[in-house]
């Protein structure tokens, strides 16, 4: 952490695209690839990305989620995280899957004060958030913002399959 308080976050902004053939900057083309929606890995299954799909898997075992990083969430200490910082960086209110850059291990869910969170755990080590776990808002697919969840927690989720 105290690297990271120093020297400020590696995004992956800090490394645009640049060709591996001609070394020229640019976007990846990507016109006639094939594209999934979910790619699950065997021994995996994909979980639907609505909260109430999300809740189901929890109730039976922990579930891989993804998740854009946004830096207030790397400097996360406490509380209930809703996405909403006091960075400069972009809302993450409607996060595309193409977006997520982080995995996390969703434990469970909970509510404090009336706002219900999902558990997950971080990949920076037990100095990282609340003894290396945050608490992430959960809303409702009744909630009308719903746009995949906090920073797209919804839209890229996995079980183990024994």
């Amino acid at each position: 952490m105290a690297y990271l308080e120093l020297n400020g976050a590696i995004l992956s902004g800090d490394y645009p695209y640049v060709s591996d053939t001609t070394s020229a900057a640019g976007t990846c083309v990507t016109e006639g690839l094939t594209t999934y929606d979910i790619l699950a890995a065997p021994g995996f299954t994909a979980v639907d990305a609505t909260p109430s799909a999300l809740r189901t898997a929890l109730l039976n075992q922990p579930v891989k989620v993804s998740m854009k990083i946004k830096e207030d969430f790397i400097f996360y200490s406490s509380g209930v995280y809703d996405g909403d910082g006091d960075s400069d960086d972009d809302d993450c209110e409607d996060t595309t899957a193409e977006e997520l850059d982080g995995e996390f291990l969703a434990i469970g869910f909970g509510v404090e004060e009336g706002l219900k969170y999902i558990i997950v755990r971080g990949q920076w080590g037990e100095t990282w958030g609340e003894q290396g776990y945050a608490r992430v808002y959960f809303e409702d697919e009744e909630d009308d913002d719903y746009n995949g969840g906090v920073c797209g927690i919804y839209l890229d989720n996995l079980v183990a399959t024994v």
